[in-house]
């Protein structure tokens, strides 16, 4: 674990506080333009598409973890197995510093009294009834994001596609939470629809967690 750290904190700590710093700018640029005061435009929707912003920051940081720290990794000597161990603490530590910062976002309308915001409101809600679902999302995302590195090195066309299809995915994803938060699925007509996410989650995580073990274990510095 020391290892791990000394070698993944160089880029660690810089990305967890570029999300950090990404959302202080955005609260602070939403208060100043009057979205407290009901005002919308650029930084209302900035503030409330934040969970799906930080799905984009973790889905760009396991890439970078597959491509570049991989290649310096195993360049340097590291072995494959440990590489990809280390990868699982990073992949957890990403997830939770997302997953605590979305946590947060409801919080700050609440204590300032801010007026309510129909329209995107709603984004928030992807912490409410159903919000453990979120830091699967988030898990999903980054595994999704380790494999399109390492498919980039092989095609780009590839890469791009299976990029799009993770932010389609991650869109999706975040409006289907803002809606469970609503109440809308508590209808009758979806009564499975949180086992049946869980799973769908666990199986992309899982089955990606296999096919980076997979290749990783076969990553040839070129």
């Amino acid at each position: 674990m020391k290892k791990c750290l000394q070698f993944f904190w160089p880029y660690l700590w810089p990305n967890v506080s570029a999300m950090v710093v990404f959302e202080a700018v955005v609260v602070l640029l939403a208060v100043v333009s009057g979205v407290p005061q009901g005002n919308d435009g650029l930084f209302a929707t900035y503030f409330y598409a934040m969970p799906l912003l930080i799905l984009l920051f973790l889905f760009m940081y396991s890439v970078s973890l597959s491509t570049a720290c991989l290649h310096l990794a195993v360049s340097m000597g590291s072995t494959r197995q440990f590489y990809f161990w280390c990868m699982q603490f990073m992949l957890v530590v990403y997830a939770l510093v997302g997953w605590g910062l979305t946590l947060l976002l409801p919080l700050i309308p609440q204590m300032g009294n801010w007026a309510s915001n129909e329209r995107l409101q709603i984004l928030l809600l992807v912490t409410g009834r159903y919000g453990l679902l979120y830091p699967l999302l988030c898990l999903a995302i980054l595994v999704v994001g380790g494999l399109d590195g390492l498919l980039m090195a092989r095609s780009k066309a590839l890469g791009i596609f299976v990029m799009f299809l993770a932010m389609l995915v991650g869109i999706v994803g975040v409006a289907v939470l803002a809606l469970a938060g609503t109440g809308l699925f508590d209808l009758g007509f979806t009564p499975l629809f949180l086992p049946i996410t869980v799973v769908v989650l666990l199986a992309v995580f899982l089955a990606g967690e296999f096919l980076l073990w997979r290749s990783i274990r076969r990553y040839v510095v070129r």
